[in-house]
């Protein structure tokens, strides 16, 4: 657990040292030892939504993206679940959309 808190406060860290390429590695890693339950998805979620807020590399993005909405498929068939899990994300996407400056358009909403 020490490790993960670790690695966790260099993704948030803007000035870590860890290139785009190592946090994009490091998404994919988290989700899968989710996958095989060396992880809880609760805490590789946790990762990628704390990170987000600080990420500014698309490469990166793409993949935190990418591992999300995967597990959101695993929800899809439960409304309960899969409304919260779209709550998370647009909480976790907030920033981005936020310096973007995106406006939805009357058709978009």
């Amino acid at each position: 657990d020490a490790m993960l808190e670790e690695l966790e406060s260099a993704l948030q860290n803007k000035e870590s040292l860890l290139e785009a390429s190592d946090r994009t590695s490091i998404f994919y890693d988290l989700f899968r030892l989710a996958e095989v339950q060396k992880l809880s998805y609760d805490k590789a979620l946790d990762m990628t939504y704390y990170a987000a807020d600080k990420e500014g590399e698309y490469v990166v993005m793409s993949r935190i993206l990418s591992e999300v909405l995967t597990c959101g498929n695993k929800v899809s068939q439960d409304a309960t679940a899969k409304e919260q899990f779209m709550k998370y994300v647009a909480k976790m996407l907030k920033k981005q959309v936020d310096d973007l400056g995106w406006t939805a358009g009357v058709n978009e909403l």
